[in-house]
């Protein structure tokens, strides 16, 4: 496949999706503030690329609201999506009557990976840092939360735990020989960012136009000590920047 437009782009849930007929893995994407409310047309030569290597593709569609200021909240939205994505991707295939090798591929979290770009990368970030076991988790944000932000946290943290019972619950009806299906967080999944951001600040492309706000949850500085209180999360991330000398790993 040659042609960007030969890519078969399925709308699911929320999301697009591109179902590589032999998969040897899942990669999720979110992009950044403007560009990644539009990710078949911003990105679409990045998606050839990956398709092309043989994985499939999820597009989260970045909130086009500057004045989203939880991006905890955004972070767990995108795991519910992630939650009913992979029931419905099972039905779809399981309607096109593909075989159970292919199904299991897309039930198992193994095979799962995510990729950032720019502040959508911090969401990717943010779910990794839920990804501690329970007690550790609660340690980590109330070391750098206030207490009234880690309680609502743990109220949505919840709601998003009551999705995935629902969605495993349903990948065993659908595939009662899967063998792997339970999933905690994102953990054990590895994510590659791309020029992260993760200040209190939305760009509006390469103009000079921003939108500051100390209301950001959690900030920057909250995030950085956030990030630095789980290091043991993040050795499986890869960091991409541009410089002089151009793309350039961390």
């Amino acid at each position: 496949m040659s042609e960007t437009s030969q890519l078969n782009y399925r709308s699911l849930s929320h999301s697009q999706v591109l179902l590589h007929p032999n998969p040897k893995g899942i990669i999720q994407f979110i992009g950044g503030f403007v560009f990644g409310s539009f990710p078949v047309p911003a990105y679409r030569y990045l998606h050839q690329f990956l398709f092309n290597q043989g994985y499939s593709l999820i597009l989260y569609r970045f909130p086009l609201n500057p004045f989203q200021l939880n991006h905890w909240q955004v972070a767990l939205d995108l795991l519910k999506e992630q939650y009913a994505l992979k029931v419905e991707i099972v039905k779809l295939l399981k309607q096109e009557k593909q075989p159970s090798e292919i199904l299991n591929v897309y039930a198992n979290p193994a095979n799962y990976r995510w990729l950032g770009h720019s502040l959508g990368s911090k969401y990717v970030i943010l779910l990794e840092i839920l990804s501690h076991k329970p007690e550790r988790r609660i340690q980590v944000l109330q070391d750098a939360l206030r207490q009234e932000e880690v309680n609502s946290l743990v109220q949505s943290i919840n709601v998003a735990e009551a999705k995935k019972r629902e969605s495993e619950a349903s990948l065993r009806q659908l595939l009662p020989d899967a063998l792997s299906i339970s999933q905690f967080f994102i953990r054990d999944q590895p994510a590659v960012l791309i020029a992260p951001e993760v200040s209190n600040t939305v760009r509006f492309l390469r103009s000079g136009w921003r939108i500051s706000s100390s209301g950001t949850r959690p900030n920057q500085q909250q995030t950085e000590n956030l990030i630095r209180d789980s290091k043991e999360l993040f050795n499986l991330t890869e960091n991409l920047h541009h410089s002089g000398k151009g793309l350039q790993r961390e």
